[in-house]
């Protein structure tokens, strides 16, 4: 973890309601120092705090390694935005989508009540406890 050290640099004077607004400056063996506020009201702890401190340390990180990647001037091709592949579960709950349409059209000429029970097979085959 390039930032290892989180220094409080600075403590407002309390607002109306109580509240104070604390700066924290974050620092590491050659990073380039970091300063973050955060407000503290009347529900946080110091473990709260700390706990904040830590997120931000680690939030930081790879905001760094992906700026250092970077270069002035460096040129990147503009590409059309690719949606990610549906996860297992989205496509189990398109099918569960699909088979209450069709049960709920209750169609019975031609294939439809095959097509419909092939349809909840392939459903409860494909069903695992962590999609309910």
């Amino acid at each position: 973890m390039p930032y290892t050290t989180a220094t409080l640099i600075s403590k407002d004077t309390p607002f109306d309601d109580g509240r104070v607004r604390i700066t924290v400056e974050f620092t590491g063996a050659g990073e380039t120092a970091k300063r973050l506020t955060y407000t503290v009201d009347g529900h946080d702890t110091f473990a709260t705090i700390r706990n904040w401190i830590d997120q931000q340390a680690v939030r930081l990180d790879p905001v760094k390694t992906v700026v250092d990647s970077l270069a002035l001037g460096q040129q990147v091709a503009v590409r059309a935005i690719v949606p990610p592949a549906p996860t297992a579960e989205a496509i189990w709950r398109g099918k569960v989508g699909r088979y209450l349409a069709a049960k709920e059209l209750n169609l019975t000429g031609g294939t439809a009540v095959a097509d419909r029970n092939a349809l909840l097979a392939d459903i409860e085959a494909t069903y695992l406890p962590a999609y309910l």
